[in-house]
C-alpha cells in the first residue's frame, strides 16, 4: 500500500471512528502484489491528471484472474468520454468498485487502491481518496497561478 493510500485510509477511519481491523482493510503480500501491477498499468495507461480509485473484496481467490479482468475494465474506463464515473463489476467471486477522476494534477497517483472484508462497505474509503484529490488539485491550480 502506497503512503498515499495509507494517508487515506487512515483519513477515513479516523472520520468513521473504526479501527482498521473494524473496516476490514488487507495489508497482506497477495494485496502488495495486486495493486502493485495494477498501479504499474495504470502508470502506463492512464492520463495525466486522472486518477482511478480501485476496491476489492477480499478473500483474493484468483489474483492473476482479477488483475487481468482489471486491466481489461481499467482500458474501457479510461476509453469513455463521460464525465467521472463509477463502476460494480463481480470478477472471479470478489466485488470490485472502480471510479475514474479527472481532477487536473499531474502529480497525483494514477491508481489508489484498497482491499477490503466483504462485510466492510469501501464507499468512505472511495469519497475520502477522490475528495483528497480534488483538493490537492485544486491547491495545485492555485499553486500555479499564484507563481
Amino acid at each position: 500500500m502506497s503512503a498515499q493510500e495509507k494517508d487515506i485510509a487512515a483519513q477515513a477511519l479516523g472520520q468513521a471512528g473504526a479501527l482498521s481491523r473494524q473496516c476490514g482493510l488487507r495489508f497482506d503480500r497477495v494485496v502488495e502484489r495486486l495493486l502493485s501491477q495494477l498501479r504499474a498499468f495504470a502508470d502506463l495507461h492512464a492520463p495525466s491528471g486522472e486518477t482511478l480509485l480501485v476496491c476489492v473484496t477480499a478473500p483474493l481467490r484468483q489474483p492473476a484472474g482479477i488483475i487481468e479482468e482489471l486491466k481489461t475494465r481499467i482500458i474501457a474506463l479510461l476509453g469513455s468520454q463521460g464525465a467521472d464515473e463509477a463502476r460494480f463489476v463481480c470478477t472471479h467471486g470478489n466485488g470490485v468498485r472502480l471510479r475514474r477522476i479527472r481532477h487536473g494534477d499531474p502529480t497525483a497517483a494514477k491508481l489508489i487502491g484498497f482491499v477490503h472484508n466483504s462485510s466492510a462497505a469501501p464507499e468512505d474509503l472511495l469519497d475520502q481518496a477522490e475528495g483528497r484529490l480534488r483538493a490537492g488539485a485544486a491547491g495545485t491550480a492555485v499553486q500555479g497561478a499564484d507563481g
